[in-house]
């Protein structure tokens, strides 16, 4: 039995799996999820098939204590002068294994935040009685069972959110339209392909750029804007804390470029990284080649530990990127939330001298002190 096909064994125990992994093509593989968190050890998947699970399907099970997964959505406005964003992020994760989440028996936690037009931040979370997720081809969907919030794929590069929570205030849409291809940490999603960001930390990212359209009510206020869309998903079935020190991660469009970063360090202190830049809905370069990109902190605090303050923006160097390289700049920031030390997300300016775009971005640093050389 193939890697990919053990690990459907595992998913069918571990999820629940209500339909056969062997169906024909024209049948949807459908995960249920249960609410609790799951006895026993967990089995991940890091290897891309296109014919099970896909880009976007479950990708570990069962969630144990050990184990995290979510499914991460952000919009941020392209208006000049309008500070309005959204973040949506749809976990199957065990509180032990993700330092930012609160101590709870369940694992399908729903958290929302955002920003009105004039820079007020706003933020609600629910809990929902387990997940549903099913995958035919490219079209996916979850359901986070009675919190009245789904996601859904018609196609590889078109997603929707729908939320309808009358108890946290909030209905509406949010809608993205694919504009860069999808990718894995290392280039385009190929079979066999790696989808490993760190050791034992997975990554896919179906949607790197979109246009994006928010429409939904907040408390009763309108929040209505456009904006570039972004939607990835990450996954490991070991404890963040116990594999990563640092990351810096982004994603950004400034002038014709559609750009995503990611540059972090294990408790080894070996550098892990990944570059992505696309163009006219078609990727120019994807690398996870140490040396495909730096991102350094400005001032350059590096590597950060968990004193280290907030940087005032960042460099990205990608120097064989577009046929002579491509230097970014990240300003401007502004600090959307922290939740702890650990952890800080932020919007700001992106430019590479010559064109002015905006970008969305976080950093982890999980240790007080810096890894070995």
């Amino acid at each position: 039995m193939g890697r990919f096909s053990a690990f459907l064994v595992q998913v069918a125990v571990g999820l629940q799996w209500v339909q056969s992994a062997h169906a024909g093509a024209s049948s949807a593989h459908v995960f249920n999820i249960p609410a609790p968190v799951q006895p026993g050890n967990s089995t991940a998947n890091y290897v891309f098939s296109s014919s099970s699970g896909g880009i976007d399907g479950p990708k570990v099970a069962p969630i144990t204590n050990s184990t995290f997964q979510w499914w991460y959505f952000d919009v941020v406005s392209t208006e000049p002068g309008d500070h309005s964003y959204f973040v949506g992020v749809f976990y199957t994760t065990a509180p032990p294994a993700f330092p930012l989440l609160s101590a709870s028996d369940l694992v399908t936690p729903i958290h929302l935040s955002g920003a009105y037009s004039n820079g007020t931040l706003w933020s609600a979370s629910t809990m929902a009685n387990g997940a549903t997720i099913s995958v035919k081809g490219d079209t996916v969907s979850g359901v986070w069972n009675d919190s009245g919030m789904s996601w859904s794929a018609s196609s590889a590069s078109q997603y929707l959110i729908t939320i309808d929570a009358p108890t946290l205030g909030i209905t509406g849409t949010i809608t993205f339209n694919g504009i860069a291809p999808a990718h894995l940490p290392c280039g385009a999603p190929t079979n066999g392909a790696t989808m490993l960001q760190f050791p034992q930390l997975g990554w896919t990212n179906a949607i790197p750029d979109a246009d994006a359209v928010v429409d939904f009510q907040v408390n009763g206020e309108s929040v209505v804007f456009k904006g570039s869309g972004y939607h990835d998903q990450n996954w490991s079935n070991v404890p963040l804390v116990t594999h990563v020190q640092s990351w810096y991660w982004g994603h950004g469009r400034v002038g014709p470029y559609s750009i995503v970063w990611f540059d972090g360090l294990d408790l080894n202190g070996t550098e892990h990284v990944s570059a992505y830049v696309a163009q006219d809905n078609k990727i120019s370069f994807a690398s996870c080649t140490l040396g495909s990109i730096q991102v350094r902190p400005i001032p350059d605090a590096y590597p950060p530990v968990v004193s280290t303050p907030n940087p005032t923006g960042y460099t990205i160097d990608i120097p064989d990127a577009c046929d002579g390289g491509l230097k970014f700049e990240v300003g401007n920031l502004t600090l959307l939330g922290s939740p702890s030390d650990l952890y800080a997300r932020f919007s700001g300016s992106l430019s590479t001298g010559k064109h002015q775009g905006v970008a969305f971005l976080e950093q982890f640093k999980l240790t007080a002190t810096a890894p070995p050389a």
